[in-house]
């Protein structure tokens, strides 16, 4: 796992924060800002790639640690999250599609 996210050259955890996050803000799933750090983030990943630019893979380390801390903490106080889908929850869903 960590060699997937990190290991100096961050072309699959930038894109991959980066689909999460461009996804979460078209459905606006998750706050605006974060979805922003998440973008920012993802994107200094991938500019891993250019070798002049490897420093700005502490960039997309700390705004991971910052993305994941966020999230961790919006699903811990998330009171759905987890629970099984009731009959208002669907019909919500439904009524918002």
């Amino acid at each position: 796992m960590q060699n997937g996210l990190g290991g100096g050259n961050e072309i699959v955890g930038g894109v991959w924060i980066m689909l999460v996050s461009w996804a979460a803000l078209k459905t606006a799933a998750l706050p605006r800002t974060l979805n922003y750090v998440g973008l920012a983030a993802g994107t200094a990943g991938l500019m891993t790639v250019i070798p002049a630019l490897e420093v700005v893979g502490a960039v997309f380390g700390i705004g991971l640690i910052v993305w994941f801390v966020w999230v961790g903490v919006l699903l811990l106080n998330d009171k759905t999250a987890g629970a099984p889908p009731t009959s208002e929850t669907r019909a919500e869903s439904l009524s918002t599609a």
